[in-house]
């Protein structure tokens, strides 16, 4: 759903994308119309609200969410440039392939196959997989899925490398 505010008396009206973003999923280069290496700049001109993430990173490296949007994604920027976005617990967001939250590991090899690189996770005593695309143009995208230790996924993100790899985003 879009909702059109009024730009001035002398202008066209713009067109606001307030629920596509709920609905579009993720790519290795971005969530909609936010694509991976615009500015924040950029996403605000796309009619897209963002307020920082309290105590989420600091100087170059910060987290933000888009206002009034309640699916819990963070969009981490490092020097005011969207790197990755993160999709955390709780969120209905999919892939363009179709892997969510829940996602088991053995749904994601049949989703992305022998593009997929696993390592232990201490954190979520799980497995940290590594999608790498292999459509040219998208060799410095990723996306990376946490799983658990019952092997589902609790949390991933895409984003460009070497960041979308970090596992603790903004330290």
């Amino acid at each position: 759903m879009k909702r059109a505010i009024a730009v001035s008396p002398a202008t066209n009206v713009r067109e606001v994308p307030t629920l596509a973003i709920l609905t579009e999923p993720l790519k290795t280069t971005g969530l909609g119309p936010i694509e991976i290496g615009m500015s924040l700049r950029q996403v605000r001109a796309k009619g897209l609200r963002l307020e920082p993430i309290a105590n989420s990173g600091s100087g170059e490296c910060k987290y933000y969410k888009l206002q009034n949007h309640s699916d819990p994604i963070g969009l981490m920027a490092i020097d005011n440039r969207v790197l990755r976005i993160d999709v955390w617990p709780g969120s209905e967001t999919e892939t363009l392939s179709g892997a969510k939250i829940g996602s088991t590991e053995e749904e994601l090899v049949q989703l992305y196959g022998d593009q997929l690189e696993a390592t232990a996770n201490p954190i979520t005593l799980g497995k940290t997989i590594v999608f790498t695309p292999k459509d040219p143009g998208e060799d410095i995208f990723r996306l990376v899925f946490e799983t658990d230790d019952r092997g589902r996924v609790v949390q991933y993100r895409a984003g460009q490398f070497p960041s979308v790899t970090w596992p603790e985003g903004c330290l």
